[in-house]
């Protein structure tokens, strides 16, 4: 899926569902993608990823349909060209706490006249540089996603100003650093944390922006999407995790529902 189809999903009023993955392996990427994710965003912030996994990890999940992103771990010019110049279809930018950072990402994810990021025949150029360059500035300065995480205190305390950047597309909070921030840390029940969730949800869905947020269980992405969340993510090692750990029960009540009994008949495996 390209992100412009991702973008004109999220504009039509659709919901989209993803995938946080830390890792930088390629078949888990496919893997993960032909699960029927409409992204995955790859973790460079707190995973193992590198501008040179992207490469592999974007064809695995381009292969699938979906749509290849990166959290990178700051707001730095030079980092995110290398994410988008190997692959990556969109930034999904840690802690914008103002203004500053929002134009400061506008910087690094486009090219020139709107913002100042550096031009290479790179594969998101695909490797050449033409006479058709000027045409593929200006689809790659349309297709590119901006994604900013708001999670923290000063963040929603600086929102407003935060939405005025026409050029983010998505407003995704980040429920853990948030709830830390306002000294709530992972209780998601707390009225102050629920309160905050509220603010920023109704500021956003009162924007032209969309609103995003990380969700892990089913009464989480019920309650996120009533709050008008439609940009919904949840991390994959905890996917993997509850799975596994589901498996392994249901295998092992079986086996003591039989009483533990030897499951041979007639003595033949």
């Amino acid at each position: 899926m390209s992100t412009c189809t991702l973008l004109d999903r999220l504009n039509a009023g659709e919901t989209v569902f993803g995938l946080f993955s830390p890792y930088s392996d390629v078949c888990l990427a496919q893997m993960a993608a032909s699960t029927g994710a409409d992204f995955i965003i790859f973790d460079a912030e707190h995973g193992y990823v590198s501008d040179l996994d992207i490469p592999g990890l974007a064809l695995a999940a381009e292969r699938e349909d979906c749509t290849a992103l990166v959290r990178v771990p700051q707001i730095e010019p030079r980092t995110i060209g290398r994410f988008l110049d190997n692959g990556a279809a969109g930034i999904v930018a840690p802690m914008v706490n103002s203004a500053a950072d929002a134009k400061a990402l506008k910087e690094a994810l486009y090219y020139p006249p709107k913002g100042s990021r550096g031009l290479a025949p790179t594969k998101n150029m695909g490797f050449v540089l033409g006479d058709a360059v000027a045409t593929q500035i200006l689809q790659a300065n349309n297709s590119v996603l901006s994604i900013a995480q708001i999670e923290t205190k000063e963040a929603v305390e600086n929102l407003d100003e935060i939405l005025m950047d026409e050029n983010l597309n998505v407003i995704f909070v980040g429920p853990a650093d948030l709830s830390t921030s306002l000294g709530h840390a992972m209780d998601f029940d707390n009225p102050m944390v629920i309160s905050t969730l509220m603010e920023v949800a109704q500021k956003v869905n009162a924007s032209d922006k969309h609103l995003g947020i990380l969700a892990q269980t089913s009464e989480q992405i019920q309650m996120t999407h009533m709050m008008g969340a439609r940009f919904i993510a949840g991390y994959i090692d905890t996917v993997i995790s509850t799975g596994c750990q589901s498996y392994l029960t249901g295998a092992r009540t079986v086996i003591e529902q039989q009483g533990g009994q030897d499951g041979r008949i007639g003595g033949v495996v």
